[in-house]
Order: structure tokens, then sequence, then C-alpha cells
């Protein structure tokens, strides 16, 4: 009865363990596509400055 009961509570360590690391890989590949995105957003945001930017300068010149 005693090995039985040291049994269970390794079992449960072992899937705390599991969940744990699979909850780590979870917010990993969430903070990837946050940076991911976050990125592309401002590439972007850059890009529309410098048409701005542009069409003002045309818009002085012409």
């Amino acid at each position: 009865m005693n090995t039985s009961l040291f049994k269970r509570h390794g079992h449960m360590l072992l899937e705390l363990t599991i969940a744990l690391a699979l909850g780590l890989l979870i917010v990993a590949a969430c903070l990837s596509l946050y940076r991911a995105q976050r990125a592309a957003f401002d590439r972007a945001t850059d890009a529309a400055r410098i048409h701005d930017a542009g069409v003002v300068a045309l818009d002085l010149l012409g």
C-alpha cells in the first residue's frame, strides 16, 4: 500500500513536469509570434511614413 502511494505521487510529478514544459513551449511560441508581428507592423509603419514624406516632398516641388 505504501509503495502504490509513492508511485502515484511520482506519476503526478511527471505529469506536472510535462504540463509545465508544454506551457512554457506555448508561451515561447506566442512570444515569438508577437515579436514577428510587431516587427512587421513597424516595417509597415516606416514604409507608410516614407511614402507620406515622398508625397509631401513632391507636393512642395510641383
